[in-house]
């Protein structure tokens, strides 16, 4: 079985660069010196949580106006995205940023915004800086309406709370920091942070023959992927022998990558098997140290952040049960008003040969109307190993066109890292 690397959400690995570092320093200050106003004596925040193409979302309101974020524990910086809605908050920029976010291209230009109230629930968060990124800047959607979160909450928000993602009751709550949530029966691990972001050090096995070895991983909710690796040569790591290659896009430009799977990831007392993994080639950011462990995999535990103790806390939930699935459509999907859209097609792949093209906007699967709130689960059902075909109908400049699409497992040998 194979998968095609389909899109990294880019700020998932955000990096800022360049030689305005003034801007950024004043950024993290001032933020590091807000303080949270709390709403409630218990000095808790209670909020729906979903997923949407794999990624943590949150309802908030930044200065007075709804907004969906993603909650992105691998975003140094909270972000704002250029949409409809931040568009009709007539931001203050203070000050501009070079970014490079998990990809290779040109270099965008992010500006440092002021003024921001964001709150989550009740609790609130006055006067603090954000990073906003121009719709032009972000080389990971094509048209406005693709763009279907309008931002982050990155650590340096984050890092002022205890925060915990239940999944089995879908909720996302922030207590204040040091008020501790119950842990009992919970596998703990100590966190440790490289600049602003947390790592945590897991055993993996990439072949059945290879022996285990220790990689220290970027914890990052705000990747949609299972996990992705850097290939390190002093791990003296065995490659599996077969994958298929990958080619995604991040904020400034393309990642190419090979798609296996691992014998194992042992995480929260859990091994977990055959595992989807992504193995960089090139675009690979440079403070990932040996890879990320995305959103597929920790969505599968309720997590407990404990950021001024260096503390996660993890329980297996009902998600550990589904199975672990490669994509076999050859389609590289984004969430879309309309349905889904096709961003890019894995050459050689049957859907290749059905003539679909990137800009398609796939509308049901299997005869259901693909929606925001069933995206995820119609994309996963395509990769059952049991089925053979998805029936899929698509809309291309107003025409509509209905075909059955044939499933694939496309590997190959000889894995050449180069």
């Amino acid at each position: 079985m194979s998968i095609f690397r389909l899109l990294l959400v880019p700020v998932c690995l955000l990096q800022l660069t360049g030689c305005q570092l003034y801007d950024y320093a004043a950024l993290q200050l001032n933020n590091k010196m807000v303080e949270p106003v709390w709403k409630t004596p218990d000095q808790q925040s209670t909020v729906p949580l979903s997923l949407l193409h794999n990624l943590p979302m949150v309802a908030l309101e930044v200065n007075g106006k709804p907004m969906r974020f993603v909650v992105d524990t691998g975003a140094s910086s909270s972000v704002m995205l250029e949409t409809a809605a931040t568009r009709d908050l007539r931001l203050n920029q203070v000050g501009e940023l070079s970014i490079s976010g998990a990809g290779e291209g040109f270099d965008s230009v992010a500006h440092v915004v002021d003024g921001v109230t964001i709150q989550v629930g009740t609790v609130q968060l006055e006067d603090l800086r954000l990073v906003y990124i121009p719709f032009n800047q972000i080389a990971l959607f094509d048209h406005p309406d693709e763009v279907f979160f309008d931002g982050i909450l990155g650590i340096d928000v984050l890092k002022k709370f205890a925060v915990k993602f239940d999944y089995d009751e879908m909720s996302f709550q922030l207590a204040a920091a040091g008020l501790p949530f119950a842990t009992d029966g919970w596998y703990e691990s100590k966190l440790d942070f490289v600049g602003a972001t947390p790592f945590i050090q897991l055993e993996v096995q990439y072949t059945e023959d290879a022996s285990p070895v220790l990689m220290d991983l970027l914890v990052d909710t705000g990747s949609s992927e299972y996990l992705a690796l850097s290939v390190n040569p002093e791990k003296s790591i065995t490659l599996p022998a077969s994958y298929v290659p990958g080619t995604g896009v991040g904020v400034t430009g393309e990642i190419t990558s090979r798609i296996t799977t691992l014998e194992y990831l042992e995480i929260g007392n859990q091994q977990m098997s055959l595992l989807p993994v992504s193995l960089t080639v090139s675009g690979d950011p440079s403070d990932s140290k040996d890879g990320v462990l995305g959103n597929q995999t920790l969505s599968r535990f309720n997590q407990i952040y404990d950021f001024e103790k260096n503390r996660v806390w993890l329980q297996a939930n009902q998600k550990m049960n589904q199975p672990t699935v490669l994509d076999r459509t050859g389609l590289g999907l984004f969430p879309h008003p309309m349905g889904a859209i096709v961003k890019r097609i894995l050459s050689g792949s049957a859907a290749a040969n059905h003539g679909l093209i990137p800009g398609d906007i796939i509308t049901s699967i299997d005869g259901i109307d693909v929606s925001r709130t069933n995206y995820d689960q119609l994309r996963h059902g395509m990769n059952d190993p049991d089925r053979a075909t998805a029936s899929l109908c698509w809309e291309r400049k107003g025409d509509n066109q209905c075909e059955s699409l044939t499933l694939f497992v496309p590997l190959v040998t000889e894995l050449s890292l180069r």
